[in-house]
């Protein structure tokens, strides 16, 4: 749920004189938009899913939630989304992102970036707005694994590519780094286009 309120009907009320002289208005008025806050203003959010029958959480998608959350720093938007990514299978669970797509984070600039790869969890579904694969190997997966009560959208992230490229190609068996550096760019492209169209 997301719900944005309006600032001037929800925090003009009259101060009592006696909270003037004690100092106390900034703290009633901090107290009530902590609450409202706490209350009714939930972040939208995405997952990015890995690799099927291949590895997992550790190459595309992990760039992938990298680019989102930069660009959404970059936009000032944290306060409006969250983002996470996940495997389809638990093999390199815990584990960091491979050194390539590290690398690659590092010379775009990305530098703060950190990851531990999980699995996605039948919650998830429901936890998030967007759930986004890379190929159509995940999109048939993410189906075959989803639960009645999803509420999330399911599709491919390069769905939204300007560019026309559905498929982000799984950079993994590479003999170097440029297929991660192409993964790089077709996920900024992405989700540019996403954040645009929904923010």
């Amino acid at each position: 749920m997301y719900i944005k309120l309006s600032f001037h009907r929800i925090f003009t009320f009259k101060i009592p004189l006696r909270w003037e002289r004690e100092g106390l208005c900034c703290i009633r008025y901090t107290f009530i938009l902590l609450r409202f806050i706490t209350e009714f203003s939930t972040p939208r959010n995405m997952i990015i899913t890995g690799a099927y029958r291949r590895i997992g959480n550790i190459c595309r998608s992990p760039i992938a939630e990298a680019v989102f959350a930069e660009i959404v720093k970059e936009k000032g938007l944290e306060d409006d989304w969250e983002v996470d990514s996940a495997a389809l299978i638990g093999y390199h669970t815990g584990k960091n992102p491979d050194r390539r797509a590290m690398e690659v984070l590092k010379a775009k600039g990305i530098k703060d970036y950190s990851h531990k790869a999980r699995t996605l969890e039948s919650n998830d579904y429901t936890k998030f707005d967007w759930i986004f694969g890379m190929d159509e190997d995940n999109l048939e997966e993410l189906e075959r694994k989803k639960p009645q009560r999803c509420k999330a959208t399911i599709e491919l992230l390069g769905k939204h590519d300007p560019d026309g490229k559905l498929i982000i190609r799984d950079p993994y068996y590479d003999n170097n780094s440029a297929g991660f550096y192409e993964v790089y760019e077709q996920c900024d492209r992405s989700i540019r286009a996403f954040l645009q169209k929904h923010s």
